[in-house]
């Protein structure tokens, strides 16, 4: 019982530093600083997108990473995402995405999504995106904004 007691003494710190890691880098997306979010990913950074048996690479390094955010941010200037939750598990940090923007016409939408951050040395290694779920929308608001 000590030993478990102690394991998990010992996995506390490292699961709270992964999840600060993860706020982080969700800090800086949000701030739009691409700078800060590489700071925080390791120069081999994989963004990938998972649906169904599929695995796809959205990016690989950080230029590409750069390259992309630089082309998200211009295309979708009010997007921000808040984090629901978070879970550690070793080296992957589980978090329940909502990501939050106006669209064309004005209104606020959003729309949650799992994903997924394994960290290796202290640095983002691979990040995994679900399939995102409209939320319900709002009284007055169609399913489709």
């Amino acid at each position: 019982m000590l030993a478990l007691a102690l394991a998990m003494t010992l996995q506390a710190p490292a699961a709270e530093a992964a999840e600060r890691q993860v706020r982080a880098f969700v800090d800086a997306f949000n701030t739009r600083n691409i700078d800060g979010m590489l700071a925080l990913a390791s120069d081999a950074v994989q963004w990938l997108s998972v649906d169904g048996a599929k695995v796809g690479v959205e990016t690989e390094g950080k230029d590409a990473l750069r390259a992309s955010m630089t082309k998200y941010f211009q295309q979708c200037p009010s997007c921000k995402s808040d984090l629901v939750w978070l879970k550690t598990a070793g080296s992957r940090v589980t978090a329940l995405e909502r990501a939050n923007w106006t669209n064309r016409a004005g209104v606020a939408v959003s729309q949650t999504s799992l994903s997924v951050y394994e960290l290796k040395d202290g640095r983002i290694q691979r990040v995994y995106y679900f399939p995102a779920e409209r939320d319900t929308p709002r009284p007055g608001q169609s399913a489709r904004e």
